[in-house]
Formats: structure tokens, C-alpha cells, sequence
């Protein structure tokens, strides 16, 4: 099932935003968790990371932001215990 990216390809404003559609889920690492996302925002962080503003991020585009999600456990990696898959 494919869904649906928003990436920054640079610093700046909306227009270096680019959606993507994805086809095939990444499968989790270890110690990992894969989460299935119901509900996200375009939060000020956001805003400021998309900017290239925000001091605790040091990626460089391209990257997928999200600083702000609920969403479901679906898959697990290898060693992740901590968490399991919802059935919701």
C-alpha cells in the first residue's frame, strides 16, 4: 500500500517541499519501531526545523519532518521489547 511523504529538498520556505508517494513500508531495525501514523500537524517546530532554525536538528535535507504524530506501533525490530503491535 503506497502513502504519502512531504520532504524539504533544502532549507527555506514552502516551495522546497516536495510530496512523495512511497511504495513498500521500511521494515524497523533493531531495537526499532515502525508506527503507523493516524494524525500529524504542521507544528511551529516544524515550521523552524523546515527553516533550518532549530537548534537541536543537525540533518541537512532531504529528511521527512514530523515532530509532532500519534499514531500505532505496527512492526517491531529485532531487540525492540519495550513496545508491541497494536491490534487497534
Amino acid at each position: 500500500m503506497p502513502y504519502f511523504r512531504v520532504t524539504p529538498k533544502a532549507f527555506g520556505g514552502p516551495e522546497n517541499l516536495e510530496l512523495e508517494t512511497v511504495t513498500g513500508l521500511p521494515e524497523p531495525g533493531e531495537g526499532e519501531v515502525r508506527i503507523r501514523v493516524l494524525v500529524t500537524s504542521a507544528a511551529f517546530t516544524d515550521v523552524m526545523i523546515r527553516k533550518g532554525m532549530y537548534p537541536d536538528v543537525k540533518d541537512n535535507p532531504p529528511f521527512t519532518p514530523g515532530y509532532d504524530m500519534v499514531g500505532l506501533v505496527d512492526a517491531t525490530g529485532p531487540g525492540a521489547t519495550r513496545f508491541r503491535p497494536s491490534r487497534a
